[in-house]
């Protein structure tokens, strides 16, 4: 069954604090803006720290059970391995169709990913994500 833009995909999460966003009850995200969010918490999460699932995430740091080659900081850092281990985590968002563009880059102990999918509801969603590492 298709996926459609009234469909609840997620909790929804305040955009700068990523706590849970509450009222009378839990509030759901939908359509584009759930999208945003899945995209944001797939790059976000580092590789290791989901207890549910350790091979879940992007392999920023060097933790037990990830191969020290495979991780993308603390050593010289490169854009085609960062972007080839995010692109797949961004395709498992429920809603990507694909991936325009994915563009990390790493200076000064910061990581910025810029990014863009097309979604399954026919329009594309950009966002950057910001670590301080």
């Amino acid at each position: 069954m298709p996926l459609l833009s009234t469909d609840p995909i997620d909790f929804l999460l305040d955009p700068v604090t990523n706590d849970l966003v509450i009222t009378d009850d839990l509030a759901w995200s939908y359509g584009i803006d759930a999208v945003r969010q899945g995209c944001h918490i797939a790059l976000a999460m580092i590789e290791g720290e989901w207890f549910m699932d350790l091979e879940e995430g992007v392999p920023y740091l060097e933790r037990d059970g990830i191969d020290s080659r495979r991780v993308l900081l603390g050593g010289k850092f490169s854009a085609d391995r960062a972007r080839a281990a995010m692109v797949p985590e961004l395709l498992k968002v429920p809603g990507v169709k694909s991936v325009v563009y994915c563009t990390p880059s790493y200076k000064e102990r910061a990581l910025t990913v810029k990014w863009e999918v097309n979604t399954v509801f026919g329009d594309t969603v950009a966002d950057t994500l910001n670590r301080t590492i």
